[in-house]
């Protein structure tokens, strides 16, 4: 699968210290990432795995040129607090994408809009749905994460591969989880 992988370009927005971008790098992608860290950026440098910026998610088509084959933003949307912010994100994505690039996403959905920090703004499932088919886009899986690790933090420890199975059975998730944070994969209506 590699020689098929092989050039295919990622970004990781939000990149952190890297995890993401060394394993995309590691399997034949070409990477690009943005953080608002300087320390993060500075040290996925040092990996030299890929050419990383300072900036902002809602900002990432003013560094980058697309397009992407994958767009990867784990554990950021939610903290984009201001809609304006997310909504731009949703709108640089777009425009770093080609018809068939693939948004690999994680977000905490609620039932209804909440900020349960000040750092932290939970938007509902609706709302979601609802920006992504503005931009031409839908939720193609979602799977539930985190859920179970905080659920059951012992078992999680003394389990994890189980606790990993487990989490799979996220179809029926949203009757039982009416709060969570779930990767979802994201592409282009056709």
């Amino acid at each position: 699968y590699q020689a098929a992988l092989s050039g295919l370009r990622v970004l990781d927005a939000g990149c952190g210290t890297g995890e993401f971008s060394s394993f995309y790098r590691a399997n034949g992608f070409e990477v690009c990432g943005l953080d608002i860290s300087p320390d993060a950026v500075a040290h996925c440098d040092s990996l030299d795995t890929g050419v990383f910026v300072v900036g902002l998610v809602s900002e990432a088509a003013e560094h980058f040129q697309g397009p992407f084959d994958i767009i990867h933003c784990f554990d950021v949307l939610y903290h984009l607090t201001e809609d304006e912010e997310w909504q731009s994100a949703l709108g640089a994505f777009v425009a770093l994408s080609h018809s068939k690039t693939l948004w690999m996403l994680t977000e905490f959905t609620v039932g209804e809009d909440t900020a349960s920090a000040p750092h932290i703004t939970k938007r509902s499932f609706e709302k979601h749905e609802a920006e992504l088919a503005r931009h031409g886009r839908h939720i193609d899986l979602e799977m539930p994460l985190y859920w179970f690790y905080s659920a059951f933090p012992r078992l999680a420890r003394r389990f994890p591969s189980w606790i990993v199975a487990a989490e799979r059975f996220g179809p029926c998730s949203r009757l039982w989880m009416s709060e969570r944070v779930s990767l979802w994969v994201v592409t282009a209506d056709t």
